[in-house]
């Protein structure tokens, strides 16, 4: 009995180990993304460094070369951000615009809210809402303060008739709440 018992357990190894490499064979395998093309990480390189001049030139370098790439929409974004930070906010806005340009329909809450920011550094405030209220609607819970902080910064210096005008405009109904039923 226990012989064959000893049996039964070296067989049911052996099946074990001759299967082990089919079934490891199967299993999915995780594959790390692919690094970002040279131009991009130089440009995040340079963005990380301050240095935002070289960080627009290397991003787009990178835009240049690539349509529609895994790392397009973020170079184009971190371009956008690059202006911001240089305090070039129509060059922001031009980026951003290439942005939707490129990938027409896009929703992104960080784009929409640069938007607004670059707005609001030109004296557009009620634009700047209506970008901010584009980026709400695609916002999650930890985004919205920061968005509600930033139109309630706005808002705070409107006159009545530039409120009144801008509740009709206003389509989430968080900053319709924000601005005024």
């Amino acid at each position: 009995m226990l012989r064959s018992r000893r049996r039964s357990t070296s067989a049911l190894w052996a099946l074990c180990f001759a299967c082990s490499p089919l079934v490891v064979g199967c299993a999915s395998k995780i594959t790390a993304p692919p690094a970002p093309p040279v131009a991009v990480r130089l440009g995040d390189a340079a963005f990380e460094a301050g240095d935002y001049e070289r960080a627009i030139r290397d991003y787009r370098l990178y835009l240049s070369d690539v349509d529609r790439g895994e790392f397009t929409a973020r170079a184009f974004y971190k371009a956008a951000l690059a202006s911001y930070r240089l305090e070039d906010y129509a060059g922001t806005l031009a980026t951003l615009d290439e942005l939707a340009l490129r990938y027409p329909g896009g929703n992104w809450v960080q784009v929409d809210a640069l938007r607004g920011d670059a707005l609001r550094e030109l004296g557009r405030p009620q634009d700047a809402v209506l970008a901010w209220d584009a980026a709400w609607r695609n916002a999650n819970d930890i985004e919205r303060p920061k968005i509600r902080a930033r139109i309630a910064g706005v808002i705070a210096g409107l006159d009545y008739a530039a409120l009144r005008e801008l509740r009709g405009d206003v389509r989430s109904r968080g900053v319709r709440s924000l601005v005024g039923n």
